[in-house]
């Protein structure tokens, strides 16, 4: 049986608190050295108890980029306690987004991860873009390193042999949202999910549509990609 384990990696981002705040403010976003030509800027605001972030990016690649896995971004809220909060998936449409998501976080960091699928609880270590404030951000920002966890790259395939590991060609005419879900399967697969929970993963197979067996290297007919 093969030995299961996370390893975890540390990072820290720049939380902003954007507590007791009359109107929007702005800020920006830069890529870090895994994707340095990314861009982008947010609009955030207290709306009725939330706060609401309008975010646009440009000059982000492919997820795929970065390995087999990987089809989607997700964008991420980190607490100065070093809490990381999916707020939402991060589609491209060619190599820009655009984002309308909302927290209950008062006082956080945003950074963009590429993920496997949209659903993911804790954000791997390939982080391609991280937030920060611009000249034209107003009001009073209180600026804490918040210090937060990742998922090291590999885990997801840690048991897997190479040959099961097979680069994704997506075929724009499928929607991501399938892809994802049956790459959520195969990982799934790969942790044992067959043995230690049949009848969940026999569910989850079928509503993908993936025969038993079926790898990566054949269930895709042709690629994008939380």
């Amino acid at each position: 049986m093969p030995i299961y384990r996370v390893t975890v990696v540390a990072r820290s981002t720049k939380a902003i608190n954007y507590n007791h705040r009359s109107g929007p403010t702005q800020i920006g976003f830069r890529g870090t050295a895994l994707m340095p030509a990314a861009r982008g800027e947010a609009k955030v605001e207290s709306k009725q108890g939330v706060i609401k972030i309008d975010a646009q990016m440009q000059k982000l690649d492919p997820a795929t980029k970065f390995g087999p896995e990987y089809l989607t971004y997700v964008m991420w809220a980190i607490t100065p306690e070093g809490r990381a909060t999916n707020v939402g998936e991060v589609l491209l449409s060619g190599n820009k987004t655009h984002l309308d998501a909302t927290t209950e976080l008062q006082s956080f960091g945003l950074i963009v991860t590429a993920e496997p699928y949209f659903a993911v609880t804790q954000p791997s270590d390939v982080v391609v873009m991280e937030n920060f404030v611009t000249k034209t951000t107003t009001g009073t920002i209180e600026e804490v390193d918040a210090k937060y966890e990742l998922l090291q790259r590999g885990q997801y395939t840690l048991n897997v042999s190479p040959g099961d590991v097979k680069p994704l060609r997506l075929d724009r005419k499928t929607p991501l949202e399938l892809y994802e879900a049956r790459n959520a399967v195969q990982i799934a697969r790969w942790t044992g999910a067959e043995k230690y929970a049949a009848d969940t993963f026999l569910k989850a197979r079928k509503v993908c549509k993936m025969p038993k067996g079926t790898s990566k290297a054949n269930r895709v007919r042709s690629p994008s990609a939380r």
